[in-house]
């Protein structure tokens, strides 16, 4: 979770599943006024490490596919599109 002195600006949700093998990166959102301040990337950064320390060997997350800022941040740290329709499925 990212915060300033006086409200929460981003928050990530993260699972682990197949008996540990995989990161699921559920929910990331930040607040659209401290959007392209670097916040989503440092949430994903922090959610990856999570999966590292916990042994997750792949990623794994959906997003709509008109959500293209957060395509292009999941892309930056390895994520690639897995099928294309009203969602983007991204493994890594």
């Amino acid at each position: 979770m990212e915060r300033n002195d006086t409200e929460i600006i981003g928050f990530c949700c993260v699972s682990i599943y197949n008996e540990g093998t995989t990161l699921w990166l559920r929910e990331l959102c930040v607040h659209p006024k401290y959007q392209g301040f670097g916040i989503g990337s440092k949430l994903v950064r922090q959610a990856l490490q999570y999966g590292f320390t916990n042994a997750a060997v792949k990623g794994f997350l959906a997003v709509d596919v008109e959500n293209t800022s957060a395509i292009h941040i999941y892309e930056k740290y390895g994520f690639k599109r897995k099928a294309e329709e009203v969602e983007v499925q991204l493994v890594r």
